[in-house]
């Protein structure tokens, strides 16, 4: 049975002792200044900056560092801190979905960000089905478009790029295992989890702050 493509972004499932997701989440906030529209299963980082919005929160923007796996950022801002799962309703924006930040606009965003939570994520069947084989490996992520019609991202793991280069910001752990995941098929859902973290403990920005598997 073939695999249905229905690319969602990433979603936490888990973390590394076992524990299913509890949908614990953190509030960040994502300026105005910011130029990329972020949907429900984007990837962010930190950003630096301060809170447009004056409440004291962190902020951050959506994750565009090492989709190639390059490995070409070193900054705070090239390493994932977690992944959106959530927006808080803001009224002035009429005609924005309630789950999805429209570019250049401030909003509050609820992100999934521990270190060891592990999430799933289409493959793009890129060069071919990501190989059972490939657990284990490492790789890269597509371009993230969140749609305007759902809000969901329509980020996938990068089949083409499946490797054991430390560079590569995703691991792959499996494949989810459902009645309807075919595996080495393509646009199979897998479960991964982040190679480099904002939060991983001793890691430096040079390291990329490496998180252990």
């Amino acid at each position: 049975m073939a695999n249905v493509s229905r690319p969602l972004g990433s979603r936490p499932v888990s973390n590394s002792a076992g524990a299913a997701y509890s949908g614990k989440v953190n509030a960040y906030r994502i300026n105005a200044n910011a130029a990329n529209a972020v949907g429900l299963g984007s990837i962010v980082s930190l950003s630096g900056a301060a809170d447009d919005g004056l409440e004291g929160l962190a902020t951050v923007v959506k994750f565009v560092g090492e989709l190639d796996g390059t490995g070409a950022g070193t900054a705070a801002a090239s390493v994932p801190v977690g992944i959106v799962v959530g927006f808080k309703i803001d009224p002035t924006l009429k005609g924005d979905l309630p789950q999805h930040r429209t570019a250049s606009t401030s909003r509050i965003v609820y992100v999934a960000d521990d270190p060891n939570v592990q999430f799933v994520i289409q493959e793009d069947g890129n060069g071919g089905a990501l190989a059972a084989a490939s657990v284990g490996l490492n790789a890269a992520l597509t371009t993230d478009t969140p749609s305007t019609t759902t809000g969901f991202s329509n980020q996938e793991l990068d089949t083409s790029t499946a490797g054991v280069s430390g560079s590569l910001p995703i691991k792959i752990l499996g494949f989810l295992r459902a009645v309807d995941n075919e595996v080495s098929s393509s646009y199979a859902k897998v479960i991964c989890k982040f190679t480099k973290h904002a939060y991983a403990t001793g890691g430096t920005a040079s390291a990329l702050n490496q998180v252990g598997v």
